[in-house]
């Protein structure tokens, strides 16, 4: 089989990014709703709701919780702006709610305020604002007028055109406005949105490989694991034949993800597909983290001539996360400073479900091809037509007539 028939003969490579495209991202929306919930109502954290909450309870009880903590409405709205990791999603939604807490925390004791200010917020200072509200805690507000109120409140700088990490910075412009605190109690990368991750993380991968993955236990036993109830997002024998052709057709293929290298390599090996990808070109959270540390320790400066001690966020929708994939030959530090062959680009194509994956695409001149497998289907058309892909395709398969592959 030849490329003789693809309408875009200059392609020689394709980068996918993976959940939305390969896999699903449900169980991923799972564990987001599981950590809101876990640092809501657990003992071990705020303790609002104790005995309704259970790390080890039935895995149907347990999904009631994340409809109820984190609807895919939440989700894919986050997501339309460009907030791409599903860690970033539950820290939002869990800033959002510690705001509210510590609006009507501090109206009945503002002694508080200095201990927040002082100690930040940890799984202390969790319990100690979880104590002050001594057992008057009731819902009174949606997951979904909880982020309309930040999102839309006029009062503040207009949000409506703010994406990613920008957005995110707000919160602390959200936190002073309700409680008057101005310290920046949230900060991409902080000791809460650590403790976030490790929870999240907690739910994927259940007891066992979280202790094995980080070489600690979990703060709260009994999850078995999201992980180990994954799918594809289609039919895995079509999902394979389609790789099996543009593999024999010449094309080499790769993989730019925000999840954790782990976390993609299980299921694709398990699945049967991890053979199909250039093994160099499998780009994920980690390469991004390690790239992160990289650039710091070689004392980059910025536009000021000043050392950068913490550098630009790397994840999408920076596009560095497909660079790498793109360059397997060029050092990290190389890749941040654009010294790459960027008229290689052309022969690219990167397939991905969201804003953030087509806008760094964009960014270094690859051929972007939006498919409509992503929360939000077929529906994510007009969201994902604001960042302008190249092409839309209702899902991978969709690369087979693309690429001429289409069997006789």
């Amino acid at each position: 089989m030849t490329k003789d028939r693809s309408k875009f003969p200059q392609i020689k490579t394709v980068i996918l990014d993976m959940d939305g495209v390969i896999t699903s991202e449900r169980k991923y929306w799972e564990a987001g709703g599981l950590t809101v919930a876990e640092i809501l109502e657990s003992e071990v954290y705020l303790g609002l709701n104790p005995t309704e909450f259970r790390a080890d309870a039935p895995l149907e009880q347990l999904l009631k919780k994340c409809e109820k903590f984190l609807p895919d409405a939440l989700v894919l709205e986050l997501k339309n702006r460009a907030i791409n990791s599903n860690w970033d999603i539950a820290y939002i939604m869990m800033a959002l709610h510690i705001v509210g807490l510590l609006r009507g925390t501090l109206l009945k004791q503002p002694a508080f305020r200095d201990t927040i200010v002082s100690n930040g917020l940890t799984k202390e200072t969790l319990r100690q604002l979880g104590a002050t509200l001594n057992g008057e805690f009731r819902v009174t507000e949606t997951e979904s007028r909880l982020l309309s109120a930040f999102l839309e409140d006029k009062s503040l700088e207009d949000k409506s055109g703010l994406k990613g990490y920008e957005l995110m910075t707000s919160l602390n412009d959200w936190l002073e406005k309700n409680t008057g605190i101005t310290a920046h109690l949230f900060s991409r990368g902080d000791e809460f949105w650590k403790l976030c991750q490790d929870i999240f993380q907690e739910w994927y991968l259940g007891d066992r490989l979280f202790e094995t993955t980080y070489g600690k236990p979990p703060a709260q036993k009994g999850k078995i694991g999201l992980i180990q109830s994954e799918v594809p997002i289609l039919p895995l024998e079509k999902i394979e034949a389609l790789l099996k052709r543009l593999c024999e057709a010449g094309y080499t293929l790769g993989i730019g993800t925000g999840r954790p290298y782990k976390e993609i390599i299980t299921p694709l090996r398990n699945w049967g597909l991890l053979e199909y990808f250039n093994s160099k070109r499998i780009s994920t959270h980690r390469e991004v983290e390690r790239a992160e540390r990289n650039i710091v320790e070689v004392g980059i400066r910025d536009s000021e001539g000043m050392p950068l001690e913490k550098i630009k966020h790397l994840s999408k929708p920076h596009p560095f996360v497909f660079l790498r994939a793109i360059h397997p030959e060029i050092d990290d530090v190389a890749l941040y400073r654009a010294e790459y062959p960027a008229h290689k680009h052309a022969s690219v194509a990167i397939v991905g479900d969201t804003v953030s994956d087509i806008r760094a695409a964009k960014q270094i001149n690859c051929l972007t091809i939006a498919v409509l497998t992503g929360i939000g289907g077929t529906k994510a058309r007009p969201q994902l037509a604001t960042a302008n892909p190249d092409l839309f395709i209702d899902d991978v398969l969709g690369l087979s007539s693309l690429f001429g592959l289409e069997t006789s």
